[in-house]
């Protein structure tokens, strides 16, 4: 009985490592473009899968190169050194990847328009098309 029952849990232990999950739909929105000297160029927000909303990511332009940084939450630890940790955050690495793509997509997206109409600092109207499928609007619900 003990060994069916250890072959059991191999066997579905081995299915659900062969399962990957997969990524789901997400959206992005450019919420403000930034023109300053610092590193922060634009803040933008996630759909993802209709179900959850991110806000407060930011476009950060790094010696690197432009990266997406999740939205963060600033704490002094005991050494009254101030530390930062993340909100929300990708749980899988494809997902994390799918939301850098569509973050930066919107956000390119947002400064060629910006700069057509001679770019200054800006809040993004809901104006621009950030998916296909879904139209001129994402579904986000409003902050509070």
């Amino acid at each position: 009985m003990a060994q069916t029952n250890r072959k059991n849990y191999q066997r579905n232990n081995q299915n659900q490592q062969q399962r990957k999950p997969s990524t789901p739909h997400i959206s992005a929105k450019i919420d403000k473009l930034l023109n300053s000297d610092g590193n922060t160029r634009a803040y933008a927000s996630v759909n993802i899968a209709g179900a959850v909303a991110i806000h407060g990511l930011r476009v950060i332009d790094s010696r690197k190169g432009v990266f997406v940084s999740m939205p963060t939450r600033s704490y002094t630890d005991s050494n009254g050194n101030t530390q930062y940790s993340e909100i929300a955050h990708a749980v899988t690495k494809e997902t994390r990847e799918a939301i850098n793509t569509k973050v930066l997509e919107a956000y390119n997206q947002a400064l060629q328009q910006s700069e057509s109409n001679g770019f200054t600092e800006m809040d993004v109207d809901d104006d621009l098309p950030f998916d296909e499928d879904e139209g001129d609007s994402m579904g986000f619900a409003p902050s509070m």
